[in-house]
């Protein structure tokens, strides 16, 4: 629900704003986001399980980014990479989601016609809830959440 405006806002104003192509509708767009927001934010919880400092956060995230980046295919093309790479793409919910939204965007493709991609982002979706929540009963929400305990005076 948080996300909603800023999707909206990045999906279908500033295409507008800077005249770029945009051939698909608004409610496709929306439909789609769902899946790639749910499955990027269990990736987040499964890493938040490692992660003890809230600095180090962010350095997850700048580490990562780039090889995300170069995984899903938007700066590199998925089929001149190797199987191996292609495999860990797959485990990477930008690669889903960038391949349904540059198809509905670009190709003017409708959502029914996205199932593969979509479907694959629920998979991920369910595959990350299950190691967070196993992760999350075994060492809590953060790893450094089991090590602060409060002093006794």
């Amino acid at each position: 629900t948080i996300y909603t405006p800023m999707a909206l806002y990045a999906l279908h104003f500033v295409p507008w704003m800077f005249t770029l192509p945009h051939l698909d509708s608004m409610l496709d767009s929306l439909v789609y986001i769902l899946p790639m927001t749910v499955a990027a934010s269990m990736l987040g919880f499964c890493v938040a399980s490692f992660v003890t400092e809230r600095e180090a956060s962010l350095m997850v995230v700048v580490f990562t980014s780039v090889v995300f980046l170069f995984l899903s295919g938007l700066t590199w093309p998925r089929y001149a990479m190797g199987a191996f790479w292609q495999l860990v793409g797959g485990f990477i919910p930008a690669t889903w989601g960038i391949e349904g939204f540059i198809r509905l965007n670009s190709n003017g493709a409708t959502f029914a016609q996205q199932s593969h991609p979509a479907m694959m982002l629920w998979g991920l979706a369910a595959l990350y809830f299950a190691v967070a929540w196993i992760l999350t009963r075994r060492f809590g929400l953060f790893a450094g959440a089991r090590r602060t305990s409060p002093r006794t005076v």
